[in-house]
């Protein structure tokens, strides 16, 4: 999952919003990791966006629940 740094508007994305998200993750998988300052390119309309996001990761045990997300 990718959680980004800054909206649309470069206006940046209130720190309380990823702590809601990880607080979620954590309460039904039982933890979450992360890596700070991801970068990335994407096209809009032949025009190239540059972001910076947080890339979160949880390791589950290969259940039919699990396998479903």
């Amino acid at each position: 999952m990718h959680f980004p740094l800054q909206f649309n508007n470069g206006r940046d994305v209130p720190s309380k919003e990823f702590d809601e998200v990880r607080s979620e993750i954590v309460d039904q998988f039982g933890g979450v990791s992360w890596i700070n300052n991801v970068a990335g390119d994407w096209s809009n309309k032949n025009v190239i966006v540059h972001d910076n996001h947080l890339m979160l990761w949880v390791d589950v045990p290969d259940t039919d629940s699990n396998l479903r997300l």
